[in-house]
């Protein structure tokens, strides 16, 4: 009996000391194109997800830029458009973001030009698939 009640007192007090709760995280999707999407984070910072291209999974790859700084969402905006008018073919524009390197590369498919965004991470190369410059438009509500 006193081992019993012994085991289920340890068992009480593991379990209430135990407990996990997940804190709400304020997440809105801002937008959505083909296989990528923008999502603002508490308000805090945006997450630019891409489909990863090279993985058999095909699994979402993010960067991240501030929030709550409406230069940043601009300035990255006006880099990745500026690119479709400046930059080489087959040249990949690289910038800094929250300590994580983003590489676009832009090129012409079928008389269009394209960028593709390259997340380069310690395993290798994230890619996205091409984005028009009407997509990218639209991913940030331009």
């Amino acid at each position: 009996m006193k081992k019993i009640l012994v085991t289920a007192i340890l068992f009480i007090s593991f379990s209430a000391f135990s407990q996990v709760s997940l804190a709400p995280t304020k997440t809105k999707r801002i937008s959505s194109v083909n296989n990528a999407h923008i999502e603002e984070v508490e308000k805090k910072r945006y997450d630019f997800f891409f489909k990863n291209m090279n993985a058999t999974e095909h699994e979402f790859v993010k960067f991240s830029f501030r929030a709550g700084n409406t230069t940043d969402f601009n300035d990255i905006y006006n880099i990745i458009i500026n690119g479709f008018e400046t930059a080489v073919t087959d040249d990949v524009i690289k910038i800094k973001s929250n300590e994580e390197i983003i590489g676009m590369k832009y090129v012409n498919q079928n008389g269009i030009r394209v960028v593709q965004f390259l997340k380069y991470k310690d395993d290798g190369v994230a890619s996205s698939r091409m984005f028009t410059i009407e997509e990218i438009n639209e991913l940030f509500k331009k």
